[in-house]
């Protein structure tokens, strides 16, 4: 379900239902709040092993949770009490920003320590957009600043030279490359650096990439691991590596936690809050609304490929979710 719409899910329920009465059926899912709503026994593993078994009627996300990764929900899942006030420095500058059949005069600024959500439904312009600034879909209108000056970002190559790191939706078609290791993927944005007279240093490659290994915690035999043999949430972890490495100052996280574990979510989350602490600046689009609600400083709305409406989004102060809907739809 992890790319079906609400109605898109609830239409594939029903038609599970159906098939109960003549078969049996077995669902596999990151997503507890539906595998509680379409089960009716639930099975919890954990590395590779058979955890919790409990019905479905009696349980809870929080409860599932904690046998999933082993501990229990954190008390502030998205580091509520790590989020960083925007810094005094625009980063990040947009004017009148427009393509046709896209979006049309988004205008915004992004400080440095400052998430900014960017919430709507599918075809409100915000993928769009976030494709626009990772220099994928070229602007044909506006005015993009970074630092003050302006700033083409027609191509992934500018975009990245500007300081702009791209975490895609679609990780294995776009962010990673799965025939590569580890450490290939983790420099690919930045191998100039590691390039001395012609010829690659592995040695300094393969250190910089075990100095992020241990940092972000990813979980992986070595530097020279396939990548393609990490789980979704490890591989996102090198992809973040990967624009930390090529020193990034604006990340773009497109559904950063999709297709991952609820653990790795967490560890997502933490080290978005690193990013921010260290004075970079983030723009979200994510899963879900209590996830941008969770992770942004400042939140805009998208409608019909313009913006509806801006929130702030300070520690203690979240909006609701209910008002964010309004402004979507």
């Amino acid at each position: 379900t992890s790319v079906l719409e609400k109605r898109e899910v609830d239409l594939l329920f029903e038609i599970i239902r159906d098939l109960k009465d003549r078969a049996a059926i077995v669902f596999i899912s990151h997503r507890l709040d539906e595998v509680l709503a379409i089960s009716d026994r639930i099975y919890v593993l954990r590395n590779g092993a058979v955890v919790h078994e409990t019905p479905a009627s009696g349980a809870t996300v929080t409860e599932l949770h904690g046998h999933m990764v082993g501990r229990s929900l954190h008390h502030e899942y998205y580091r509520e009490q790590r989020q960083s006030g925007a810094g005094e420095r625009c980063v990040l500058e947009v004017k009148g920003l427009g393509r046709t059949g896209a979006f049309e005069d988004v205008s915004f600024a992004l400080r440095d320590g400052e998430v900014l959500g960017i919430a709507g439904v599918v075809g409100s312009g915000r993928e769009a957009l976030a494709r626009c600034l990772a220099g994928l879909l070229p602007p044909e209108r506006g005015e993009i600043l970074i630092d003050g000056q302006p700033a083409r970002l027609d191509s992934p190559a500018r975009a990245v030279g500007h300081g702009v790191g791209f975490v895609p939706s679609e990780r294995k078609a776009e962010g990673i490359v799965t025939g590569m290791s580890v450490c290939e993927n983790v420099t690919l944005a930045s191998l100039a650096d590691f390039v001395r007279n012609g010829f690659i240093r592995r040695g300094d490659e393969r250190a910089a990439t075990q100095g992020w290994i241990e940092r972000l915690s990813i979980r992986t035999p070595s530097g020279r691991t396939p990548i393609a043999s990490l789980s979704g949430g490890n591989q996102q972890k090198v992809v973040l590596a990967k624009w930390r490495v090529a020193g990034s100052r604006i990340v773009i996280l497109d559904h950063p936690t999709r297709g991952i574990d609820v653990g790795a979510k967490e560890d997502v989350y933490e080290l978005v809050r690193d990013m921010t602490g260290e004075g970079l600046c983030v723009l979200l689009l994510a899963d879900t609304l209590e996830e941008v609600i969770g992770l942004s400083s400042r939140i805009i709305v998208m409608r019909d490929g313009r913006v509806s409406a801006t929130f702030d989004s300070p520690p203690g102060g979240k909006p609701n979710q209910v008002d964010l809907v309004r402004a979507m739809v």
